[in-house]
C-alpha cells in the first residue's frame, strides 16, 4: 500500500511536478518498518528540518531492528568520538553470505588469485557492491537526509525494480562520513541560518571549521589518509573490494609512512 500522507507532503514540498516521477512518489506504507514520517514526525526534505548524526544513526538502527534486509555496523570513530557506521542492504541470503560474496570480489580484484579459474563462473557467483557516501562536506546537507528515505524504500519496496536490487546487488551506505562536521553544521543551521532573511548580511552559512583538524579539504586526504573518516572509507573499500594489494601499491608510490599500510 502506498503511503498517501508521505506522498502528499512530497508534492507539497516539491517546486515542480516534473520532479515527481513514480519512483519519487510511490513510497510504501509498511506495517512493520517505520518510514521517516512515522519515526521523526516529518518526511525527509521537510523545510527547516535537519537531523544530527545520532538521530540519523538511530533511524537506521530502527530499520535494522525491523527489517531482515538491512544491517548496521560501526566501522570507525571520529576524532571527537562519534561513531562512523556502515549500513548494508540486500536480500536475506546476501546479508547472511556476505563473506562468500566478499571472497568472490577478492578473486576478481586480484588476477594473481584468479589464475586459470573460470572468471565467468566467479562473476556469476558474485554480487556487485554499490557504495553510497553521504556528508563528506558538511555544508552539503542533503545527502545524509535523502539516504534515510532511500534506505527505507530499498527495504520496504515491493516493485520488481526494488526486488531486483535487493536480490542481485549489495548496497552499502555511509550515512554520515564526517559526523563531527555534520553536527557542527546542523547546530549552526538551527542557531544562525534557519531564521535568516537577509542572506547578504555577511554572516557565514557554516561554522568556521568542521573536523578537529581539517575543514573543506577533508576529501584531499586520499594520499596521507590522516583523518578517521578517510581511514573508515579505506577500510570499507578494503573489506568489500578486497583489493588491498592494489591499494598498498598506490600508497607506496606517494608516501613513505602511510596509515593505509597498517
Amino acid at each position: 500500500m502506498i503511503d498517501a500522507a508521505y506522498n502528499a507532503k512530497i508534492k507539497e514540498y516539491t517546486t515542480d511536478a516534473k520532479f515527481l516521477p513514480a519512483s519519487v512518489l510511490d513510497l510504501v506504507d509498511d506495517g512493520r518498518v517505520p518510514s521517516p514520517l512515522k519515526y521523526f514526525g516529518t518526511i525527509v526534505g521537510t523545510p527547516g528540518v535537519m537531523h544530527r548524526t545520532a538521530e540519523i544513526y538511530a533511524y537506521y538502527k530502527k530499520l535494522a531492528d525491523a527489517s531482515p534486509f538491512i544491517t548496521m555496523t560501526q566501522v570507525g570513530t571520529s576524532e571527537e568520538g562519534r561513531p562512523i557506521h556502515l549500513v548494508t542492504i540486500g536480500s536475506e541470503e546476501a546479508l547472511k553470505r556476505q563473506d562468500h560474496y566478499k571472497a568472490q570480489l577478492a578473486l576478481l580484484a586480484d588476477p594473481r588469485k584468479v589464475g586459470t579459474r573460470d572468471v565467468a563462473t566467479i562473476i556469476n557467483e558474485a554480487k556487485p557492491v554499490f557504495y553510497l557516501n553521504a556528508g563528506l562536506h558538511s555544508t552539503e546537507m542533503g545527502s545524509p537526509e535523502m539516504l534515510m528515505e532511500l534506505a527505507y524504500r530499498l527495504v520496504t519496496g515491493n516493485t520488481e525494480e526494488i526486488r531486483k536490487i535487493r536480490d542481485h546487488v549489495i548496497v552499502t551506505i555511509n550515512p554520515v562520513s564526517e559526523p563531527d562536521g555534520r553536527d557542527k553544521q546542523v547546530d549552526w543551521y538551527y542557531r544562525y541560518t534557519k531564521a535568516k532573511t537577509d542572506f547578504d548580511d555577511g554572516l557565514r552559512a557554516s561554522p568556521p571549521y568542521w573536523g578537529k583538524y581539517v575543514f573543506h579539504d577533508n576529501n584531499r586526504d586520499g594520499i596521507q589518509v590522516s583523518q578517521q573518516l578517510t581511514k573508515a572509507i579505506f577500510n570499507i573499500y578494503r573489506t568489500y573490494a578486497k583489493a588491498r594489494a592494489g591499494l598498498i601499491n598506490s600508497c607506496r608510490i606517494y608516501a613513505f609512512k602511510n596509515p593505509c599500510l597498517s
